[in-house]
């Protein structure tokens, strides 16, 4: 995704139409997404299978996937809701948006998943 923002930005900076990294970022993002909230709900339910095998570290996971599960889902319907729109932009303000929602998203929302991640590692 970083790439994908990055080619975009470039294509911007240059004057060049950023139609098509933009419809790959924006297949991508949709394609992660949805795999995110996948876990998320499998981890939210217990069935989540690399934590089937540790009891403890799953309840933890499962309290704080639960802690933020809404919230996390929220966000994740809002920028799919709003990628159209800040697509059709070809300015410094579509590159200003795609950085700042992907920072936020990554230290707001999946940096609180690391932990889990790497317990299952």
């Amino acid at each position: 995704m970083v790439l994908l923002i990055n080619e975009v930005v470039a294509a911007v900076a240059s004057r060049k139409d950023p139609a098509a990294p933009l419809k790959v970022l924006q297949e991508v993002t949709v394609e992660h997404i949805q795999h995110e909230n996948g876990v998320l709900w499998q981890i939210q339910s217990g069935t989540y299978e690399p934590l089937q095998k540790r009891p403890r570290t799953g309840q933890l996971a499962k309290m704080m996937v639960k802690t933020g599960f809404n919230e996390h889902m929220a966000e994740h319907r809002g920028f799919l809701a709003r990628i159209d729109t800040i697509a059709r932009d070809r300015t410094d303000t579509l590159c200003n948006e795609l950085k700042a929602w992907f920072i936020d998203h990554a230290l707001g929302y999946d940096a609180g998943l690391k932990a889990i991640f790497q317990a299952t590692a």
